[in-house]
């Protein structure tokens, strides 16, 4: 027994031709992803950079520069290391100079995806020079317990959160690095920093 009379149907004037459209619940929740997407700028690929802020690397005051020669790349990986070379100077992450007093080699590290990760050695050099602020860490299980009363959370990828922090312009030379191309600074803050955590 149908539940409305065609009568009423006709009165109501329905369009049947919308309601009859097939839209998938996939399409609609894949729309509303793109409409994200390009309205907040959180969800780029774009590293962004934190506004008013730069971080500052401070070295002990006896302490001298040091320079490491670049290290060989294997002939295997050698356009990959060139092609993440270009994209991060591209990117603004790293600068090209003539010269530096304070420059440390890099070590290519390949990805499961295949691609190469430049990794830099900052122990050689400027590690043990910089003056580290110390302060205590929240232990684990202290965080966990606040944690236990919230009833949102969210995941957050951090994998490059240092380089969001620019570097003021008397830190950057501290961060050359010697590559099989030319010399490179950092404009921003790297992994691998001694002081990087506390800033």
């Amino acid at each position: 027994m149908p539940m409305l009379g065609r009568e009423w149907i006709r009165s109501v004037k329905i369009n049947w031709s919308d309601i009859k459209q097939l839209i998938s619940f996939e399409s609609c929740i894949e729309a509303n992803i793109n409409c994200l997407i390009k309205e907040f700028q959180v969800f780029s690929e774009e590293i962004v950079t934190v506004r008013n802020m730069q971080a500052n690397l401070a070295i002990k005051d006896d302490d001298k520069p040091k320079f490491c020669n670049a290290r060989p790349v294997p002939y295997a990986i050698k356009a990959k290391v060139e092609k993440e070379l270009n994209k991060l100077e591209n990117e603004g992450i790293l600068s090209k100079v003539n010269y530096s007093d304070w420059v440390k080699p890099i070590v290519p590290i390949m990805k499961p995806s295949g691609d190469v990760r430049i990794c830099d050695y900052f122990k050689v050099t400027m590690n043990s020079v910089l003056k580290v602020e110390q302060y205590s860490l929240p232990r684990i299980e202290d965080i966990l317990a606040n944690l236990e009363k919230g009833d949102k959370f969210s995941k957050i990828d951090i994998r490059q959160a240092y380089l969001t922090l620019q570097l003021d312009e008397t830190s950057k030379h501290l961060t050359t690095i010697n590559t099989h191309k030319v010399l490179y600074v950092y404009n921003r803050l790297v992994f691998g920093i001694t002081s990087a955590p506390m800033i």
